[in-house]
C-alpha cells in the first residue's frame, strides 16, 4: 500500500515476498500489493521469484528478470500492469497462474528448452497478441494456458505465436480452442491458423 516508493531493487538474498495461502494452484497477494512501485530490478543471483511476489502490485510497469532465475512461483506476476514481458532461458519451471490477468501484457517472450507452460498461465491477459517461444521443444500442462478473451472464457483472441519448429507449432494447436483468429509462424512463414 506505500504510494511513496515507485522503483526497488531486490538483491538476491531475498527469499520470503510475504504470501500467504500458498497451494498448487493458489496465493495471496505478496508484499508489494497496492503498492505505487512502477519499477522492479531484481539482481543478479536470484534463483527464484516465490509464489504472489508481486501480486496485486497493480502499477508495475517494468521488471528485469536475470539470467539466474530458475523457477517462477504461483501468481508471481498476476495482476500487474507489464506490457511485455521476457523469460530467460534459465527459467525451467513456471508456476499456475504465474502471469494470469496481466490486462496490459501484449508481447511475451520465453527462451530456453524444456519448459512447462502449467494450466492458467497467460489466462485473463486481455491484450496479449504476440508469444515469441524460442525453445526447440515445449510442454502445455492443464487447460486455458493462453486464454485470452476474457478471465471467464476458456478462447483465444487474436494472438499470434511465433515458433521455432513444427513441433512446438504443433502443440501449440493443439492446446488452443475456440479462438476469434490464431496465427502460428515456423520462423516468420504461417504456419496454421485457428479461426
Amino acid at each position: 500500500g506505500n504510494s511513496n516508493i515507485t522503483s526497488v531493487v531486490i538483491p538476491a538474498t531475498v527469499t520470503d515476498f510475504g504470501a500467504t495461502g500458498v497451494s498448487a494452484t493458489n496465493a495471496s497477494n505478496g508484499a508489494f500489493k497496492d503498492s505505487n512501485v512502477t519499477s522492479v530490478v531484481l539482481a543478479d543471483g536470484t534463483t527464484e521469484i516465490p509464489a504472489a511476489a508481486f501480486n496485486g502490485a497493480k502499477n508495475l510497469k517494468s521488471v528485469t528478470i536475470p539470467a539466474t532465475v530458475e523457477k517462477i512461483g504461483v501468481n508471481a506476476f498476476r495482476s500487474t500492469a507489464l506490457t511485455e514481458l521476457t523469460i530467460p532461458a534459465t527459467v525451467k519451471e513456471i508456476s499456475y497462474g504465474a502471469f494470469r490477468d496481466m490486462l496490459s501484457l501484449n508481447t511475451v517472450t520465453i527462451n530456453g528448452d524444456n519448459v512447462t507452460l502449467p494450466g492458467y498461465v497467460f489466462r485473463g491477459c486481455s491484450a496479449l497478441r504476440t508469444v515469441n517461444l524460442n525453445m526447440e521443444t515445449l510442454i502445455l500442462n492443464g487447460s486455458m494456458n493462453f486464454a485470452n478473451a476474457s478471465s471467464n472464457n476458456p478462447n483465444t483472441n487474436n494472438i499470434t505465436f511465433n515458433v521455432k519448429n513444427e513441433t512446438v507449432a504443433n502443440t501449440v494447436k493443439a492446446h488452443m480452442g475456440v479462438g476469434s483468429y490464431v496465427a502460428i509462424n515456423v520462423n516468420g512463414s504461417l504456419y496454421a491458423e485457428i479461426k
